[in-house]
């Protein structure tokens, strides 16, 4: 008779997740997995494959989390420039958070995608999303006068993710909360 898994996959996941976040994937020894993730070696493998295939699982869960996160906390906003504005505080505020430092994506994205292909299919795809959502966002923008129209909403949106995926690299740096002010104000420019 087969034994029963006596965890839960779904938090071994999310715990998998906050490692590979705070440490890296090529920091992140297979002991490091077992005691974090409170499960034996021989149940990682079963349950996810190989260390390189958790890592995957790990960033696509917090690939959905994120963009769920993201957009559950800016649905509704008044204006669409309200949400922009309120989008880019929300990523200064995860900046200035000690821990863990940067966001997953970006952090794999840096370490990872130019050797593994999957890593930097999720992360194409992430920017893809991101992007896109921010185009309509702008473009409604632009429709009702809170946006301005001196550039495409598709180049403000690759604007708006660029500087949001520096947000998150500057945040390894702790940098005081002036210099995210600063960084902000000429994003607002940008926006007029």
């Amino acid at each position: 008779m087969p034994r029963v898994k006596a965890f839960d996959k779904e938090e071994v996941l999310d715990k998998a997740m906050k490692l590979f976040w705070s440490k890296g994937y090529n920091a992140t020894s297979y002991c490091d997995l077992v005691e974090h993730l409170g499960i034996n070696r021989q149940s990682i493998y079963d349950t996810f494959g190989d260390k390189q295939q958790l890592y995957q699982l790990a960033l696509d869960r917090f690939r959905v989390q994120s963009i769920a996160k993201v957009k559950a906390a800016l649905h509704g906003l008044p204006t669409a420039r309200e949400t922009i504005e309120h989008f880019l505080k929300m990523a200064v505020v995860e900046s200035l958070d000690p821990t863990p430092k940067g966001c997953f994506i970006v952090n794999s994205t840096i370490e990872m995608a130019s050797i593994e292909p999957e890593v930097a299919k999720t992360s194409c795809e992430n920017m893809n999303e991101i992007c896109s959502w921010l185009t309509e966002v702008i473009a409604k923008g632009q429709k009702e006068g809170s946006i301005g129209s001196r550039h495409s909403p598709e180049q403000l949106a690759l604007f708006i993710f660029t500087l949001l995926n520096g947000l998150k690299v500057y945040s390894k740096m702790e940098l005081p909360s002036t210099t995210y002010d600063r960084i902000l104000q000429v994003a607002w420019d940008v926006l007029d």
